[in-house]
């Protein structure tokens, strides 16, 4: 076989050679494969880091993250109007004024930010946290704290701060959910009797903090069909009509 020639030939040539030098002693293989001690020291001291690792790192499939906002969500008995829902945010925005880890917060009255429905006697309030540099509290220490101040402060209704998804769109908020199903079909009542007790059973495990159901069965409810054609003719319109029962229903704050 004649061999070739030229700059390329040569330089492929070169790192052959060196390859064939060094490939006894790539990675070390020489240096571990006859020093038994020094493999069981690195073996150890791997071990150690990654032990330190996982007490250090949260645990968790997705950890909890400062994400630099949190979330409070109120509810309060079934068929309260939203005028008692108003009273109940602005006592809880008193609260929040003090707060110096706070940036700003908004509040949206008959809005429920857990499972986005409307009704009137839910309320839900979104809080922006100052730049970590400006504040010592991370914000899951926040929530703790608001948390404390809202079970001994509000009583007539529950209101609960929460931090938000580690991924946006995993749920509405951290941590994580579980769903009851009724497959014996009995009445909407049953299944809230069995969800509280479900609740309460978990409550007294001691690595649940906090646990709350969005369920409620005791909201009554009222079908209406509008005679769009009669309203017309009347002179009034369907957003009028809309309107008005919802100041009926207490869904509006209305002068």
């Amino acid at each position: 076989m004649n061999e070739q020639k030229g700059w390329l030939a040569n330089f492929f040539n070169g790192f052959n050679k060196y390859l064939k030098k060094l490939r006894p002693n790539i990675l070390g293989s020489n240096f571990f494969a006859r020093k038994t001690l020094r493999v069981a020291a690195l073996l150890g001291v791997t071990v150690l880091a990654v032990a330190l690792l996982g007490i250090k790192i949260p645990s968790g499939f997705i950890p909890e993250e400062d994400q630099g906002y949190i979330m409070l969500n109120v509810v309060l008995p079934p068929a309260s109007s939203i005028q008692r829902t108003d009273e109940v945010t602005r006592k809880i925005e008193s609260f929040l004024a003090k707060e110096e880890s706070l940036l700003s917060y908004t509040t949206v009255n008959g809005y429920n930010g857990l499972t986005g429905s409307y009704q009137p006697n839910n309320g839900f309030i979104f809080i922006s946290l100052k730049p970590w540099e400006d504040r010592e509290e991370t914000s899951k220490e926040l929530v703790n704290k608001l948390n404390k101040i809202l079970s001994s402060q509000i009583t007539n209704a529950t209101a609960m701060a929460i931090g938000p998804p580690a991924i946006q769109g995993l749920g509405a908020s951290a941590g994580f959910s579980m769903m009851l199903q009724d497959r014996a079909g009995n009445s909407p009542q049953y299944l809230e009797q069995q969800t509280k007790a479900f609740l309460e059973a978990a409550k007294k495990r001691p690595e649940i903090k906090n646990i709350y159901t969005t369920f409620n069965a005791g909201s009554p409810q009222v079908r209406l069909e509008i005679d769009n054609e009669k309203a017309m003719k009347l002179g009034v319109s369907v957003s009028k009509v809309t309107e008005a029962l919802g100041c009926i229903s207490g869904l509006k704050l209305c002068q």
